[in-house]
């Protein structure tokens, strides 16, 4: 058995990873910049 693997990290626009658009309040700008909302880097 292998260990399971975890997901790939996705990151913003911004340069954030995901989880720095996550908060426990509404919204969904970025905690370590002002970056308004998560927008997916292709």
């Amino acid at each position: 058995m292998s260990p399971a693997t975890p997901p790939p990290e996705r990151f913003c626009l911004c340069g954030h990873v995901e989880e720095a658009h996550e908060h426990y309040r509404r919204g969904t700008d970025c905690s370590l910049c002002d970056c308004r909302s998560y927008r997916p880097a292709r």
